[in-house]
């Protein structure tokens, strides 16, 4: 390190020091998703008992990495370790050039330290209290990147080239997608950092062709080294199945409603549908057959259904309609615009990036719109790299002002501020999102409790807000790791497979239920005689596998309850009536029907729709209950 940057150095450390005490201290520490619990479950051993290092959703060298360090110090909960060091490296590196810069081009304490503050509030906090594996590859690689930004003429020294590419290839192996969005702005920060040593000569065409081979073979040759990885360990049902369901649960599809016929072809009702939306995987109609066949039906029909709400709308209303994003958008291409005016004016060589910043940066954005993939989550790793490097380019314009030119520019920015901070400070010290957060977590740990004092049984549940395998779960020598969710991303991969051997499962399925240790776990609802359409459609669609009765076994308090399926095997492949209390039904090939129907030239009704009622202790559900014709008005 240069002796006079040593300064920098020492401020920029103690500056992310006290973001992250004043993060740890004002807001709660966890992950943004399930994701990353379920990556984290993976490499500590919290899901089968012992370190996995494969998982989906990262690369396996660094899986195998970090479930490494899980075997030797499992007391160390090392993915969200290595998350938030990662960010914190990151940060620290924007800081450290961000204090360089600011020397360099004598830009006064205002500008100094207003970005820094402004960020340390408002942005990394936000990012640091809610680690997520899709936005830490951002946050870790622009760092890095500041670096090619700083100012300076002379020879390309291939070093500083290469630490920004390491990092980049580092951010990628944990998570692919965000890497492929970072290498272009690791691109144009190349690029610029070499026009500004060399001017625009054939050296630089020379520099960038190497960079762009050599790279580019790295970056590829990670990623296809995984994928070979995973044609070992998974199998050709859960390849075809994991396709589907990205295709299905990650990208707009087309709804029961809109063409019922072709799901009534595969099997599919309206509850399977809105069952397999809400993650239950749990029915045997569930393939990846099925799911690559809606896709492709999404496909055939994408205009008719693009007319409809077109797919970059609903992200668009998704991502704008937050007041954080909405904040930092505004403030990040204000910032863009102002110093493009600016450079352009005086003909700085400058404009020329500003303009591919600004037009990658909106070009990514409504890609990602069209593709159907831009939760906030995602648009965070355009935010920040768009963010921070339109600041890096704004120092020569805030210059400008100071010198005493004022313009609009100034206004605009100061207002970009005000608004900025304004919402993203509303939402991140929010006292309801951070009273939900501390909720989630005493949540968490008061299922875990019920689980461990019924380690006997298997839990198959239905909690959206339950996330095991916190720091202190890992090296329990008795896991609470003896319920599993009823659907999810990995299903039929591996670790599955791995998770199902360690429970004593063959498979999970509704009929699982019928084994005597199985039970299954919802959210707490005192009564079940109203509840929600996806509730009605789970129990609905258990009916079809030879559920009569639901019996309510125990509670945890006002936060899970505890249910046990009865099954009558006489009702597999059955066809005619059966009788249940009060209700009568009938099956044809097992299933109950409903609506009108006729049976030996006799009419019947089977309610559409049904409510649970007790019989003998139990729940029994009533939808498919006959009326004659003459008697089905109302139901």
């Amino acid at each position: 390190m240069k002796k006079r940057n040593r300064k920098e150095a020492l401020t920029a450390f103690c500056l992310t020091g006290m973001l992250y005490l004043f993060t740890a201290s004002t807001l709660p520490m966890g992950y943004l998703t399930n994701d990353d619990h379920g990556i984290q479950n993976a490499l500590s051993g919290f899901t089968t008992g012992t370190p996995y290092p494969y998982h989906q959703f990262i690369n396996c060298i660094l899986g195998y990495l970090v479930a490494f360090f899980y075997r030797v110090i499992p007391q160390i909960q090392w993915w969200y370790v290595l998350s938030v060091f990662a960010m914190l490296a990151g940060i620290y590196l924007v800081h450290r050039n961000w204090l360089i810069l600011c020397r360099i081009e004598e830009a006064g304490k205002i500008m100094t330290y207003v970005p820094i503050a402004f960020f340390s509030f408002f942005i990394w906090p936000y990012y640091l209290s809610k680690s997520a594996f899709t936005v830490v590859p951002a946050v870790c690689s622009i760092g890095f990147f500041t670096t090619l930004l700083l100012p300076g003429k002379g020879k390309i020294r291939v070093r500083d080239i290469l630490i920004p590419c390491v990092a980049c290839l580092f951010a990628s192996l944990i998570r692919y997608e965000t890497g492929a969005v970072t290498v272009c702005y690791l691109s144009l920060c190349v690029l610029y950092y070499c026009v500004k040593k060399e001017g625009w000569n054939r050296k630089v065409m020379i520099a960038m062709l190497i960079y762009v081979a050599v790279f580019s073979t790295a970056f590829l040759g990670f990623h296809q080294y995984d994928k070979y990885v995973s044609n070992q360990l998974e199998t050709e049902e859960f390849q075809e199945f994991n396709r589907g369901r990205i295709r299905y649960m990650d990208y707009p599809h087309l709804q029961y409603g809109e063409d019922p016929e072709f799901f009534d072809s595969i099997g599919w009702d309206s509850k399977l549908a809105m069952l397999v939306g809400n993650w239950c995987f749990l029915d045997e109609r569930v393939t990846g057959e099925n799911l690559l066949a809606i896709a492709e039906k999404t496909e055939d029909r994408g205009k008719e259904l693009w007319s409809k709400e077109p797919t970059w709308l609903v992200w668009a209303k998704q991502v704008y309609g937050s007041r954080f994003f909405l904040g930092i958008t505004i403030l990040m291409y204000l910032t863009i615009v102002i110093s493009l005016i600016y450079f352009t004016r005086i003909g700085e060589p400058e404009s020329l990036f500003l303009m591919l910043h600004i037009l990658g940066s909106i070009a990514l954005t409504i890609y990602l719109c069209v593709q159907g993939r831009l939760p906030t989550r995602v648009y965070s790793v355009i935010v920040i790299p768009g963010i921070v490097i339109s600041w890096f380019f704004l120092v020569k314009y805030w210059m400008h002002i100071e010198n005493g030119r004022k313009g609009i520019g100034q206004l605009l920015l100061v207002i970009a501020l005000l608004y900025g901070g304004t919402a993203c400070g509303e939402f991140l010290y929010s006292p309801t999102r951070i009273a939900q957060a501390e909720w989630n977590k005493s949540y968490t740990q008061k299922i875990n409790e019920y689980v461990l004092e019924h380690k006997e049984n298997i839990y198959i549940h239905a909690l959206w807000n339950y996330s095991p395998g916190d720091k202190g779960e890992i090296y329990l020598e008795d896991k609470p790791n003896n319920a599993m969710f009823f659907g999810g991303s990995n299903w039929y991969s591996d670790i599955y497979n791995k998770k199902l051997e360690q429970l004593g499962l063959s498979e999970l399925s509704m009929r699982t239920f019928q084994k005597d240790n199985v039970y299954f776990m919802m959210d707490y609802q005192p009564y079940l005689y109203a509840w929600d359409l996806y509730t009605d459609a789970f129990f609905s669609t258990l009916m079809d596998y030879g559920v009569t009765r639901i019996d309510y076994v125990d509670r945890i308090g006002n936060l899970a309850c505890i249910y046990k399926f009865e099954f009558d095997d006489s009702l597999k492949g059955y066809t005619g009536f059966y009788e249940l209390g009060d209700y009568m039904f009938y099956y044809k090939d097992g299933i109950r029907q409903t609506g009108e129907f006729e049976v030996e030239g006799k009419e019947y009704f089977g309610r559409k729709t049904g409510e649970f009622v007790i019989y003998e202790g139990s729940y029994i559900f009533t939808e498919g209950a006959l009326k004659e014709e003459e008697e089905k008005d109302g139901f």
